[in-house]
């Protein structure tokens, strides 16, 4: 059976691991949600204006990104064996 899921899987090793990180970072990029949109208020309510919204536009960006990749190396063509 070992030998079988190795066999299946061993092609495709690269391409998995990459998936599967990807979509790691994307999820926690989507747990930082909350915490940048605190510090966007925070920062309008102490009066820092518009720079409060960085951090939570570069995370909005970041998940964009990998997001995008996440679909391109997911549904890129497989190799013919």
């Amino acid at each position: 059976m070992a030998e079988t899921a190795r066999g299946v899987f061993y092609p495709f090793r690269i391409r998995l691991v990459l998936v599967y990180t990807i979509s790691f970072v994307e999820f926690v990029l989507e747990l930082l949600y909350p915490f940048t949109i605190g510090i966007a208020i925070n920062g309008f309510l102490e009066g820092r204006g518009i720079g409060s919204l960085v951090p939570l536009t570069v995370v909005w960006l970041l998940q964009s990104a990998f997001g995008a990749l996440y679909l391109m190396v997911r549904d890129a063509p497989l190799p013919v064996q």
